[in-house]
């Protein structure tokens, strides 16, 4: 008896997903490198400081910058004293514990530039204020 031969078929991958998923991860890590590179886009002289700690994992960080005693920016652009307000006070309403404020100021501008901000903060619960330094000796 003669066993029938049947005809092979090719295996063919299709490897459109597999490009698809490759596109979205180079698109995701450029953004979020944009992202991490416009925080720190703004040059300011920052204070230096004797002891510093390691920067935890926070799920929602914001970051502003003091240039002088008139501009505020965040993410490379300029904002105004309200704006900075209904930021912290909208972070704050999903959860004030999962919220962190960075305050990257330039050392010449006064405190009372930077007393509202902590203010705000205060006002909405959130616990989590830092300040950008250099680390010196």
């Amino acid at each position: 008896m003669k066993i029938p031969a049947r005809p092979r078929t090719r295996l063919a991958f299709n490897i459109t997903p597999l490009i698809d998923i490759v596109f979205n991860i180079m698109i995701f890590f450029l953004v979020t490198a944009h992202f991490v590179r416009s925080q720190e886009v703004d040059p300011v002289d920052l204070p230096t400081a004797t002891q510093t700690e390691e920067e935890e994992t926070v799920p929602q960080r914001i970051v502003l910058t003091i240039m002088n005693e008139t501009t505020l920016r965040m993410n490379g652009r300029d904002i105004d004293r309200e704006t900075v307000e209904f930021l912290i006070a909208d972070a704050a309403a999903e959860g004030p514990d999962d919220v962190e404020v960075q305050i990257r100021c330039d050392k010449s501008v006064p405190y009372r530039v930077v007393e509202p901000i902590l203010f705000d903060c205060a006002g909405h619960g959130i616990q989590r204020v830092g300040f950008k330094v250099m680390e010196g000796n």
